[in-house]
């Protein structure tokens, strides 16, 4: 069961939910907060709290997928108070996925071994692509995600890092889809979702 959360204001949240390209169906909600200094992780699980909330009545069972702040995992050991201050929230994998922002990797070496430790403990890890990529995909890195998640719809630019995540198994998630582009041109690229707004909290 979730603790009491304190109400959390509408510009607080970006819930978002993301639909499969072949079926249209719902398969997982996004949602990302600001950046906290909070060691204790409050800010976030207040925020989190609120989103998992709705998600739950809305979102069919699948699974809320978490951006981090990068503050909350840029060393070794925040891995530990993570998994902890998920738990004692009532969190766990099978509900929540989390994604690193892919920038967050220029802090060192810490957040890597963060991030091994949390995949360690079962949770399921997403890569959100920073508009000028840093992080080459390594035989290492491939094993720590199961998701990469692309701001906008930039074929060209984006076709190798595209095909090499397929490769690797991932799933590919397109947050910002033009209008214009048919689905199955989509598909074609290599994406498997986008995503769209929620109501007045999207």
């Amino acid at each position: 069961m979730l603790p009491n959360f304190q109400p959390v204001p509408n510009h607080a949240l970006r819930l978002r939910m993301r639909r499969d390209l072949r079926s249209n169906a719902v398969c997982g909600g996004a949602i990302s907060i600001a950046p906290s200094m909070d060691p204790s992780f409050r800010d976030m699980l207040s925020h989190l709290g609120a989103a998992h909330g709705r998600w739950q009545r809305i979102g069919r069972g699948t699974a809320l997928h978490l951006a981090l702040p990068i503050t909350h995992l840029n060393q070794p050991e925040h891995a530990a108070h993570l998994d902890a201050a998920l738990a004692g929230a009532g969190m766990v994998p099978e509900n929540l996925h989390l994604e690193i922002e892919e920038s967050a990797f220029a802090l060192g070496g810490g957040v890597q071994q963060a991030l091994e430790k949390l995949r360690g403990r079962g949770w399921q890890l997403g890569l959100r692509a920073s508009q000028k990529p840093s992080l080459a995909l390594d035989a290492r890195t491939r094993t720590l995600f199961s998701t990469l998640v692309l701001q906008d719809h930039a074929p060209e630019a984006q076709a190798q890092r595209v095909d090499a995540a397929k490769a690797a198994g991932w799933a590919i998630v397109l947050c910002n889809r033009p209008d214009e582009v048919a689905p199955a041109r989509l598909i074609a690229e290599g994406y498997d979702a986008h995503e769209a707004r929620v109501g007045p909290m999207g």
